[in-house]
């Protein structure tokens, strides 16, 4: 009886760091969301978009207001698409500015599927980049980039490969890897202080050294003016993630907390659509002086 006991506790140790391990490789994959339905209608003009990111065919749009001033490429987060963040872009262009969203690799109605990293989405993000420059309505004008959760870390990894933005802005976004280990075993019922090193032992396995690609380490490579944005009920990333970037950045930081905002809705909330805007003012502002 003693024996059995001892044996079928010493396969349930065995057995849960399996089941870590398995989760912690597949959770390379992103699980595909997609819209129910077509894009909302919009007063603006919005133009549908495809390109070409390694091969495969990714889908966005181009938000357009009457003389913008300046254009937003928006990046949205793991396991997501576009089509949310078409809301930000209506009241980016009420504001003036011109926008470009899209389906990452894998996500959404784009091309893809299996595993990926965050070099991978950063590729996509430079590719976005590249449909900026190709069209001659918004090639020159201001450009900002912003990247909600996991997109944050991809448009700070594209910011270091030489993406063009003049400013950032990081919206419910993690700053280390171990937050997100922790929320994938969290998701799991499984104790993160217990298990998170096998969640971080197979991704470095898999993507190599973590430290390298985190936003901790690559926020502090940004030059550029950089708004920094959480909700204060984010269910996803912990709203301390918020502080950790504001104190690794080398660049110029304004910090925005959303009270009472989660992890995706920040654009329901007026205080977070006018210090968007207001953060990018200046921007536009510098632009029209430059030309005048």
């Amino acid at each position: 009886m003693t024996a059995a006991i001892l044996a079928g506790g010493a396969a349930l140790i065995l057995l849960v760091p399996a089941i870590v391990f398995v989760v912690a490789w597949r959770s390379f994959t992103p699980p595909r969301e997609v819209s129910a339905g077509p894009p909302p209608p919009t007063p603006h003009r919005r133009e549908p978009v495809t390109f070409a990111s390694a091969g495969r065919r990714l889908v966005g749009w181009v938000t357009l207001p009457d003389a913008p001033a300046g254009v937003v490429l928006l990046v949205h987060g793991w396991g997501s698409h576009a089509q949310p963040l078409l809301e930000w872009a209506e009241f980016l262009a009420g504001g003036g500015w011109a926008s470009l969203v899209f389906d990452l690799r894998g996500h959404g109605v784009s091309e893809g599927s299996g595993s990926m990293t965050l070099l991978d989405l950063a590729a996509d993000v430079l590719q976005g980049g590249a449909v900026l420059d190709r069209d001659p309505r918004l090639a020159a004008l201001p450009r900002a980039v912003l990247g909600h959760s996991m997109g944050g870390a991809a448009v700070l990894l594209a910011l270091e490969r030489g993406l063009r933005a003049e400013a950032v802005i990081l919206t419910s976004a993690f700053a280390r890897v171990e937050t997100l280990a922790a929320r994938v075993l969290r998701k799991r019922r499984l104790p993160p202080a217990l298990l998170g090193w096998i969640v971080s032992w197979v991704w470095r396995l898999r993507a190599g050294d973590l430290e390298a690609v985190e936003p901790e380490t690559t926020v502090r490579q940004v030059r550029v003016p950089v708004l920094l944005t959480h909700g204060t009920r984010d269910p996803v990333i912990p709203d301390r993630e918020l502080g950790r970037l504001a104190a690794a950045a080398t660049a110029p930081v304004t910090v925005l907390e959303i009270e009472g905002a989660g992890h995706s809705d920040l654009g329901a909330f007026s205080a977070y659509r006018e210090g968007l805007l207001g953060f990018l003012e200046p921007l536009a502002a510098r632009s029209a002086g430059e030309a005048g």
